[in-house]
């Protein structure tokens, strides 16, 4: 075997075959490439583990934010970590004041339970900014509560599956 097929088979290349062209001259192509060998990437599980890492910025009355809480239909009961993106600067918000009562209305309708929406519109944020500088919320209203979320197990407030649980999703 020479150095090149060896080295194919180190990157997951498992075997090869020939193909003509009727454009030029014949080809060698791989049979089969494993493109997460290189990832650690052993299972699924991995990939959506992956997703802790992601935080997702979405407008108030967006409506498929319940989406990201749907462990239901997510592959492997993943959730996401959307936060509010607010309207604030959008041409159509002339109050400031409604962007939080209209995120709210997602509640109303039966979109996102109670902890989903402070996760929406609180934790995620702390999660965000927090979790590479805890210091970032010293000295604000929310220093206490940002460094006992920061500090919980696993880095979250509550056990994920418990608030999955209590998801109308």
């Amino acid at each position: 075997m020479g150095a090149a097929t060896g080295e194919l088979r180190q990157r997951g290349v498992r075997r090869r075959h020939r193909t003509k062209s009727h454009a030029g001259p014949e080809r060698q192509w791989p049979l089969q490439i494993d493109d997460f060998l290189a990832s650690g990437v052993s299972g699924p599980e991995d990939i959506v583990r992956q997703f802790d890492q992601f935080f997702f910025g979405c407008e108030a009355d967006d409506g498929t934010i319940a989406w990201a809480y749907a462990d239901r239909v997510n592959p492997l009961g993943a959730t996401l970590q959307p936060l509010l993106g607010s309207d604030i600067g959008h041409w159509d918000v002339i109050d400031m004041r409604d962007v939080l009562p209209e995120a709210y209305e997602l509640v109303e309708h039966g979109l996102l339970n109670a902890d989903q929406f402070r996760a929406f519109t609180c934790d995620n944020t702390i999660r965000l900014h927090g979790t590479g500088n805890p210091g970032f919320f010293d000295g604000t209203p929310v220093e206490t509560y940002a460094r006992g979320l920061l500090n919980a197990p696993a880095g979250r407030s509550r056990d994920a599956r418990e608030d999955r649980r209590s998801s109308p999703t």
